[in-house]
């Protein structure tokens, strides 16, 4: 990793490229990160009880929000930023897209509110607002779940604002947190949204199909088949379905379905 760099740490860098786009920046974050260590490092040979809290709040912040820890700079053999995974020691380049964006995004604000809040022991508690697009992308679905909540536990003081198209976002939020805009325009709050399942915040919020179209189209053709009692039909091409789907939900209450009608078809013959 070649990082050559230094930063200055006044007001001005700490809103260096807030609003660019892709604004977590993991070199910045990087460079603070060595030079404040350095200085720990240095420190800790007459004081070796020191810790740094700017340091200390970016490690605790990205702790709390990952699971990583022993967040440290390796020089030799090259110059890397190394962190513990299941007791693991990993290069940050090992890590998954998703993780990574997450570690510069934690990393990133901390190190921006160290900057805003230099004498405060911890500077995660400091005020702001914070805005970030497309929070979901790159996330594993159950991290998509959590993202909001930790960013809340852990920068309590910090207001933000989101976008998604995560409908595991959503149904964490409650339905005054979530407005809903479409092609540009505010459609005011979400009606509900906390405890929604993935599929009734797609239909309901995002005017999205929950299911695949084709597959949908399949099993209301076989209800159709069955309301009009067209049984043989209806197996035929519930049988038809299930070759392409296996079995899930929907083929198994067709599957009671035909079944049930067939019994009282022998029982009233």
């Amino acid at each position: 990793m070649q990082i050559r760099e230094k930063l200055q740490n006044t007001f001005q860098e700490a809103y260096q490229d807030a609003l660019s786009h892709g604004g977590a920046d993991f070199k910045r974050f990087f460079i603070w990160f060595r030079n404040l260590e350095d200085a720990e490092n240095e420190a800790r040979i007459d004081q070796p009880e020191y810790r740094d809290p700017k340091l200390d709040a970016a490690r605790s912040a990205i702790e709390q929000f990952t699971g990583f820890t022993d967040l440290r700079i390796r020089r030799k053999p090259k110059l890397r930023m190394t962190l513990r995974k299941h007791d693991e020691e990993f290069n940050v380049e090992q890590l998954s897209d998703g993780e990574r964006n997450m570690l510069a995004l934690v990393g990133d604000m901390a190190r921006r509110l160290s900057i805003l809040n230099p004498q405060a022991q911890y500077p995660n508690q400091g005020k702001g607002v914070v805005i970030i697009d497309e929070i979901d992308l790159h996330l594993h679905p159950r991290w998509q779940r959590e993202v909001v909540g930790k960013l809340e536990s852990v920068f309590p003081h910090c207001q933000f604002i989101l976008s998604t198209h995560s409908p595991q976002v959503i149904s964490e939020l409650k339905p005054e947190s979530v407005m809903l805009l479409k092609d540009g325009r505010l459609l005011g709050h979400a009606p509900r949204a906390l405890g929604l399942d993935s599929s009734e915040v797609l239909e309901e919020l995002m005017e999205g199909d929950a299911r695949n179209v084709e597959v949908a189209q399949q099993i209301q053709s076989i209800h159709h088949l069955l309301a009009h009692d067209k049984i043989q039909d209806a197996q035929v091409a519930l049988d038809a379905l299930k070759a392409s789907t296996g079995d899930i939900p929907a083929t198994l209450e067709l599957d009671a379905a035909i079944q049930s009608l067939k019994w009282l078809e022998d029982d009233a013959s």
